[in-house]
């Protein structure tokens, strides 16, 4: 993002003494803001090496003329909101680490001995935020208590509200009575803890925001906020799909393979590939989608040489800093540092080193390796490398099938093996070209022989996709469609009760012939003569649209 020449504005972060710690400087940009940090005398921009987690709370300078007696202090997130609630008359402080830090204990120490009320964003991040500086000052406050404005709108903060607006003398009066009303922070409430056991902190689910529906990163693929792994075999273009996904993110795309997106900073953590390549890599990407360059909200971090647990906590403090929204780990089996196979390794990695952006707030699009395919066997039917933990603690999953390669083509199938949050994504085709200046990525239908060989759909639209092509004897749909011969019948039996397909007439032995009816035809989304090969799509309320596979692999509709 481009510097403008003048901030839209400076705020001063000074000690309780009033002796000036670091400046916070901001512009506002038609793509949006930017803020950055300067210390007092300093020439450029940054904080030398200090972290942001040290400096004072913003405000801190004005404690000294407030009462540990009758004055309750607000903390906010961000200096605009503290402002706000100055503005009207409030005691009020402001945290500067953004809502993925928490200050230092030694910010903290101003508040020893006052009651606070805690003001979080309306979002995820933000009362995490607040939730660990409640924690942060058990034994320094004499009591802390967290608010949650209702009717705040999407991440609105105080400075959003109408009595902190208007300044008006009767609304904050009220204001500041539901404020002293606040649930106290529950680890504050029990009297009966032992001595130096950390308390176990409840919330009451009455007392939170009503829950607003899912968001997704990338439309039923990535659920924001959360872990997905994308995973294959070497060779199966992974890496250049998250890169793919990852620029259409930074770049501000309306849609990625034709789902819709949310776009924001994206980080690439490497831990396979040196920084020239992946810099070749990035290049022909944005080429692929006719930009000059990759976008300028695209970062990148090399883990060549170094330990992945210091590269991921450095990843943390840059999103903090960027405004980072999405993160890919290319790949966790590289950056493990553990035992793949090991179920407590995969757990400790994830607890120490992917659940804090989590926490954060941001999302995570983690690249993994699957296990060698063995004789005979399935490759829908792999899982990735090692413990069932690296799914388990993912909460999308999925797999990347190569399938035609050639004269600079490789066509992918795609499938979502797991969604925690709803109806697995239908399997869809992906078409890479490559060349030596860029590499293009396009969403490609599945034909309708593709789409009967997957054991993401249920049997009985994969009988109906594998009829789509013409009349068949049960033995013949069970080898195209990889479904046994006994579940084939079955299934057959129920589709002629529901009218879907009818006997031909034709006998081979004691197998019958079937083929689709009027209603079969229009079910699988077939508007020309039987033995048409174009790729079918499933239409709204049909069968096929509402497909879904529980967690016990069982297909239904």
């Amino acid at each position: 993002m481009r510097s403008a020449t003048k901030p839209s504005a400076i705020w001063c972060i000074k000690n309780a003494e009033g002796q000036t710690q670091a400046l916070h400087v901001r512009f506002d940009h038609p793509e949006g803001k930017e803020c950055r940090w300067r210390l007092p005398g300093a020439n450029g921009w940054g904080l030398e090496g200090r972290k942001v987690s040290t400096l004072p709370l913003y405000g801190s300078e004005n404690v000294r003329g407030w009462s540990k007696d009758t004055d309750v202090v607000v903390i906010a997130e961000g200096e605009k909101a503290a402002d706000a609630l100055l503005e009207a008359g409030f005691c009020a402080l402001g945290t500067v680490t953004g809502a993925g830090g928490t200050p230092d204990a030694e910010a903290l120490q101003v508040l020893e001995g006052f009651e606070v009320v805690l003001w979080p964003d309306n979002d995820g991040p933000g009362r995490a935020h607040m939730g660990r500086i409640a924690e942060a000052l058990r034994g320094v406050a004499a009591e802390v208590r967290v608010f949650e404005w209702h009717d705040a709108p999407e991440k609105g903060d105080a400075a959003d509200h109408l009595a902190v607006r208007s300044c008006d003398p009767r609304g904050v009066d009220r204001l500041l009575q539901d404020l002293m009303e606040a649930p106290k922070w529950a680890s504050q409430v029990s009297l009966s803890l032992k001595s130096g056991v950390t308390p176990v902190t409840p919330l009451r689910f009455a007392e939170m925001v009503p829950p607003r529906p899912r968001e997704y990163v990338i439309e039923g693929l990535i659920p924001k906020g959360h872990t997905t792994t994308i995973f294959g075999d070497g060779g199966s273009a992974k890496s250049v799909l998250a890169l793919s996904a990852g620029t259409a993110l930074a770049a501000g795309a309306e849609e990625w393979l034709g789902r819709k997106v949310q776009c924001y900073p994206v980080l690439y953590a490497d831990f396979e590939l040196d920084a020239d390549e992946q810099r070749r890599r990035a290049y022909q990407v944005a080429r692929g989608i006719f930009r000059e360059k990759p976008p300028h909200d695209l970062l990148y971090v090399s883990g060549l040489g170094r330990p992945a647990g210091e590269i991921l906590t450095g990843c943390l403090d840059i999103c903090d800093a960027e405004g980072v929204g999405l993160v890919i780990v290319d790949s966790l089996g590289i950056a493990l540092q553990g035992d793949a196979e090991n179920a407590r390794d995969v757990i400790e990695f994830h607890h120490k080193y992917l659940d804090p952006f989590r926490a954060a707030g941001v999302t995570l699009l983690v690249i993994d390796h699957q296990g060698k395919t063995q004789a005979g066997e399935r490759y829908q039917n792999k899982r990735t490398f090692g413990s069932v933990y690296k799914e388990n603690l993912a909460r999308s999953v999925i797999q990347v099938e190569p399938s035609d390669r050639g004269a600079g083509l490789l066509t992918l199938k795609m499938r979502q093996t797991k969604n925690n949050f709803g109806p697995k994504a239908a399997p869809f085709g992906v078409r890479l070209a490559f060349t030596e200046e860029s590499i293009s990525v396009n969403a490609k239908e599945l034909d309708a022989t593709a789409l009967a060989e997957e054991g993401t759909l249920n049997a009985s639209d994969r009988v109906l996709l594998t009829l789509k092509e013409g009349p068949s004897y049960p033995a013949d749909i069970a080898e195209v469609s990889g479904i046994p011969l006994g579940t084939v019948k079955n299934e057959l039996t129920q589709l002629r009760k529901r009218g879907l397909v009818e006997y031909t007439g034709e006998v081979q032995g004691q197998a019958r012939q079937v083929r689709l009816t009027e209603d079969g035809l229009s079910v699988t989304g077939v508007t020309d003569p039987i033995g048409s090969r174009d790729a079918v799509t499933p239409e709204e309320g049909s069968p096929l649209a509402s497909v879904y596979v529980n967690d016990r692999g069982e297909a239904e509709f």
